[in-house]
């Protein structure tokens, strides 16, 4: 009840002490009450304390208690989607997981043209870095969406 009413935290701590001590008392062998029963004696304090809060008595005037119910329509939550890329001087390749799970791929094998047009030797450590930046450009041009 106290996440729910801030205003309440106070009091229901009080309420909460009561039952700690009572079972206190109660390992301890003291006889307050019948087991799993709070002695009255300690609850009338808490009690007092609570029904003063509902009631809005005058020493509460200040802090009126409203009871505000609010209806949320929860959106979904975004798809989490995360791309992997890499490279070789001779290929590059990616996956796209969705939720944790692979749904889409491509592996593709550099070619004569790639070389020209990138100005790379396939197969030379050299084309390592322009492989790579090509893998991402081909994943993100594949699934832009």
């Amino acid at each position: 009840m106290a996440h729910v009413v801030p205003e309440a935290r106070p009091f229901a701590v009080a309420f909460y002490a009561v039952m700690t001590a009572s079972e206190a008392a109660q390992k301890a062998g003291a006889r307050e009450a019948p087991p799993g029963r709070i002695a009255c004696r300690r609850l009338r304090a808490a009690a007092a304390w609570f029904l003063t809060l509902i009631r809005g008595g005058e020493s509460l005037a200040a802090i009126p208690l409203h009871r505000l119910v609010f209806h949320h329509e929860p959106t979904p939550a975004p798809l989490l989607r995360r791309v992997e890329v890499d490279a070789s001087p001779w290929g590059l390749g990616g996956i796209l997981f969705v939720e944790h799970s692979a749904k889409a791929w491509f592996s593709l094998q550099l070619t004569d043209d790639d070389s020209s047009i990138l100005n790379i030797t396939i197969g030379e450590s050299s084309a390592q870095q322009t492989a790579e930046c090509l893998a991402q450009l081909v994943a993100l041009r594949l699934w832009k969406h």
